[in-house]
């Protein structure tokens, strides 16, 4: 249990933006911005190898790529949306904007992932296209470039739904570029010329697993659901291990959007121990709040009762 011991001036309303709640609109755009491009460059030599030696597979990968760097426009476009300042006419501000680009570019990682299935199944039997040495190099720099993309995002996309999807899209490039050149090395050792559409379905279908998850998890996020990294269990048995706090009601946790997450609460105060003990209204909260944000929740909205009769009443009644 948490105990308190500091005297302050009564409050019984507080709210608190946390210390995640800084301007972060030069570093925001850093990981999305290199990334296309780093892409926009590998689809243009890509396309201009597989003119040259004539690879249509190539030239379709590289195609695919343009699309990706679509999606990566979109999710960087609404990542700086979300920086903006609320307005009178949007008092949320536009962290939303995030939940929509991730939904966006769900839909567009499921249906590029089930079409590459489908083609690896009408492929099955057929030959499959070698790839001359140039072609092979253009292929395994796109691996690279795209795992490198990866990794400049780090380990921002854990908690962020809109990186996540494009982390997403550009392991499933990576992955892709990967199955095509280990296939051709197999078919030219083993003559095994079905390991080709085989592994490309086992990519697909794992990359639509993935891009199925952030779909249903940004739904998830337009209905204002607990973030699925966050245990609400766990956050109520944390409010409830405090001094001087009895019991709490009307817990709401929600993602704003672009890795914040909000929290409202109504605190019922232990009258029998605030007898006994001098324990300050505002620090009460102020030291909740700090709690709070430890967990990663950066948006705290707190109000301290006497009596929780009256609202547990209302609640019943509605």
């Amino acid at each position: 249990m948490y105990h308190l011991d500091h005297n302050h001036n009564h409050i019984n309303h507080r709210h608190s933006h946390g210390e995640y709640d800084h301007d972060h609109k030069d570093e925001y755009g850093d990981a999305f911005r290199q990334t296309v491009m780093f892409n926009c460059g590998l689809s243009g030599l890509q396309l201009f190898i597989g003119a040259v030696f004539g690879s249509l597979a190539l030239m379709s990968d590289a195609i695919h790529n343009i699309g990706d760097v679509m999606g990566l426009v979109l999710g960087w476009g609404a990542e700086v949306l979300s920086t903006y300042e609320a307005s009178k006419r949007f008092s949320y501000g536009f962290y939303r904007s995030t939940h929509l680009a991730s939904l966006i570019n769900g839909i567009l990682i499921f249906t590029g992932a089930a079409v590459i299935v489908f083609e690896a199944i009408s492929r099955l039997g057929e030959p499959v296209e070698l790839m001359s040495i140039p072609v092979a190099c253009a292929s395994a720099l796109g691996m690279v470039v795209n795992l490198l993309s990866v990794r400049m995002f780090g380990d921002s996309h854990k908690h962020d739904l809109n990186r996540r999807a494009a982390v997403i899209h550009l392991l499933g490039d990576a992955a892709v570029s990967m199955v095509v050149l280990l296939s051709t090395l197999i078919v030219l050792l083993t003559g095994w010329e079905w390991i080709d559409p085989i592994a490309a379905i086992l990519v697909g279908t794992f990359v639509g697993w993935s891009g199925w998850k952030v779909l249903t998890e940004a739904i998830f996020s337009m209905f204002d659901a607990v973030p699925s990294h966050i245990n609400i269990d766990h956050i109520e048995s944390l409010l409830l291990s405090v001094t001087g706090i009895e019991s709490i009601h009307e817990l709401r946790i929600w993602d704003l959007g672009n890795s914040k997450i909000a929290l409202t609460a109504h605190l019922v105060r232990d009258l029998n121990l605030a007898k006994n003990q001098f324990i300050d209204d505002s620090f009460l909260i102020a030291y909740t709040q700090e709690l709070l944000n430890r967990e990663g929740i950066s948006h705290v909205t707190l109000q301290l009762e006497f009596d929780p009769c009256y609202l547990v009443y209302t609640a019943e009644t509605k």
